[in-house]
């Protein structure tokens, strides 16, 4: 059986969802991901948080 390959947005969606409160066993149960794998997710998406609050520096004119 092949291991499913994840989208960014799918990603986010589930960890989301870990830090919403539900518990980590049954996100990993029944999205089929190891708890390494999520805590793998979550701390790249926690680094790189802070780059949805950027601006853009090109000017609009």
């Amino acid at each position: 059986m092949k291991r499913p390959i994840w989208d960014s947005k799918s990603k986010a969606r589930i960890v989301l969802e870990g830090l919403q409160g539900r518990s980590v066993a049954s996100l990993c149960s029944e999205y089929q991901i190891t708890q390494s794998m999520y805590y793998r997710w979550r701390d790249t998406f926690l680094a790189n948080a802070a780059q949805a609050f950027e601006t853009s520096t090109t000017s609009r004119r």
